[in-house]
């Protein structure tokens, strides 16, 4: 595996550790007393864990934009052809 093969992995470990920090705080806003707090933070947990389980392409782009330009030419020569 290459870096950036590493590095988009790590990303989608951390999505996994925000998507459980989310699920684990559910039933605390949903219990018996109702927080909007508390669903603030769950929402901005799973809208997180969207984004890094997708790979984070700014996050991606940012640490290795090398690989995001070769990324796009081989998706235009795909198309391309």
């Amino acid at each position: 595996m290459k870096e950036p093969n590493i590095f988009s992995v790590a990303i989608r470990i951390f999505g996994l550790a925000f998507l459980y920090h989310g699920a684990i705080n559910v039933p605390l806003v949903f219990g018996p007393q109702f927080s909007f707090g508390g669903l603030l933070g769950v929402a901005w947990s799973v809208a997180a864990a969207w984004y890094l389980l997708r790979g984070g392409p700014f996050l991606q782009a940012l640490a290795y934009p090398e690989s995001a330009t070769s990324f796009e030419t081989k998706e235009e020569d795909r198309d391309a052809a």
